[in-house]
Formats: structure tokens, C-alpha cells, sequence
């Protein structure tokens, strides 16, 4: 059974793309992140409109999903959740121009492409900037259908550059349904056993820092017993946590 789209009121949808620009923007602002505005440019996808859109909104997680790996090592970690990158990208039909390059793109898909904003940590896994990166990985980065991504940076009102990308979600010719927003909530992060929650909670605790060395690879003469520590680390936390975070 197809899911119908999510009928979304206009003054919602405003709120909506406040509330995520906001939030983008105080990565910026307060913690140095990098922001860029994208435009994906796709090869001619078979089908009607919401075939392209499929075809699309799954090139565009794709994209996430390769550059998040380049930016976190282990980005499924929920200590490493407050470091991944920022993803925010709807459709759009190209505005009226004259020059060649909008003449050939709205000869494909009916125009039909994604703008996106990107947010990135100021300290990552990544050599270079953006632009660099996905310019020296670009077979990387443009797999079919994918045809080319433009990439600027971001200096002025973050509201505006929203508004921008979202322009036909407002103008109804595309639906809440086809926005993208990564990365997925925390509830959506599964962390791998009990042990792995109860650090979890010690992080949020402050306990323990966010960012964990990794000490996998150190030797111990004592066999390591999983549920003793379990139990030592959850009594010694709740001595700690406001009643608010209690169990």
C-alpha cells in the first residue's frame, strides 16, 4: 500500500525550515562548523516525477552515507552522534536563464534537481575543504545517476539560503515528504549491548568525555568480565545523575 504524501500547512512548513536553519546556523556560530550550499545535477532518470524523485532523494543519501565515513571514523557511534555533519536538501526546477549550461539542464528530468546545505565539523577526518575534497574524489561522489554537484560556501543569512532550497516545497510543487534531513535522530542510533548504553549515559552524565581513545588494542593480564563492569559503572553513574535522568 503507497503511502500518501504528508500534507503539510504552508505556515508549518515555514516554521519547519526556520527551526533547521536555526539550528544549522548555531553550528556555525557557535561551534566553527563549515557551512556549504550544494546543487546535484542528475543524468536523464527514466520514469515520471516521483520515479526521478526516488531516484534522486537515494543519490543524495548516498552521497551522506560515502561522506560521512570521510569525515568520522565511526560515525554509527553514539559518542561521535554530535560530530556528524549537517544535511538539509530538497528539490527545485531551475530559475530562467540564458546561458547554455541552464539550457542543457532543463532538457534533463524536466529541469528537476536537488539544492542541499551541508554543515561540517571544523575538526574531521578530512584533508582539505569541501570543495577540495569532493573535487579530488569526484568519481568518488558522482555515481550514476549523479551527474555534477556544485559547491559554494555559505556567508551570508542562513534563513535566506533555506528559503532558497526550499522554495518549491512553499510553492507546493513538491512535498515535505521529498526533503531530506540527516542525520537521523539519536532514537534511530542502536547501540551495540547494554555495556555500550550504560557509557552512553555516563557521557550524558558527564563522566566520561565524548570523544573515547580507543584502547581495543591494549593488553590486560585479567580477562575482561562484561557484566561485572556493567554493574559497577551503572551504581557508580546513578550516584551522579540528577533524578531527571534516573531509570
Amino acid at each position: 500500500m503507497c503511502k500518501s504524501p504528508q500534507i503539510i500547512p504552508e505556515e508549518q512548513i515555514r516554521v519547519l525550515i526556520r527551526e533547521i536553519s536555526h539550528f544549522m546556523e548555531q553550528r556555525v556560530r557557535s561551534d566553527g562548523w563549515n557551512p556549504y550550499l550544494l546543487t546535484f545535477m542528475f543524468h536523464q532518470i527514466p520514469g515520471g516525477k516521483k520515479a526521478k524523485l526516488r531516484s534522486m532523494n537515494d543519490a543524495l543519501y548516498r552521497f551522506y552515507k560515502t561522506f560521512l565515513t570521510r569525515v568520522i571514523r565511526n560515525p554509527h557511534s553514539a559518542f561521535h552522534q554530535d560530530q556528524r555533519p549537517l544535511f538539509f536538501a530538497a528539490p527545485d526546477y531551475p530559475v530562467p536563464k540564458h546561458d547554455k549550461e541552464w539550457l542543457s539542464d532543463i532538457a534533463i528530468n524536466d529541469g528537476l534537481h536537488m539544492h542541499g546545505i551541508l554543515v561540517v565539523p571544523l575538526q574531521s577526518r578530512l584533508k582539505k575543504d569541501l570543495i577540495g575534497h569532493i573535487q579530488q574524489y569526484r568519481r568518488l561522489y558522482l555515481p550514476p545517476p549523479l551527474r555534477r554537484i556544485h559547491i559554494r560556501g555559505i556567508e551570508g543569512n542562513f534563513g535566506r539560503v533555506s528559503d532558497y532550497i526550499c522554495k518549491s516545497i512553499k510553492k507546493g510543487r513538491n512535498t515535505w515528504d521529498d526533503v531530506i534531513i540527516l542525520p537521523k535522530n539519536r532514537s534511530e542510533i542502536r547501540p551495540t549491548s547494554e555495556l555500550f548504553k550504560e557509557m552512553v549515559k555516563w557521557v550524558e552524565v558527564g563522566l566520561m568525555p565524548r570523544y573515547v581513545p580507543n584502547t581495543s588494542k591494549c593488553s590486560s593480564s585479567k580477562p575482561f568480565d562484561f557484566e561485572e563492569t556493567l554493574a559497577s559503572a551503572s551504581v557508580f553513574r546513578r550516584q551522579f545523575e540528577p533524578p531527571s535522568l534516573k531509570d
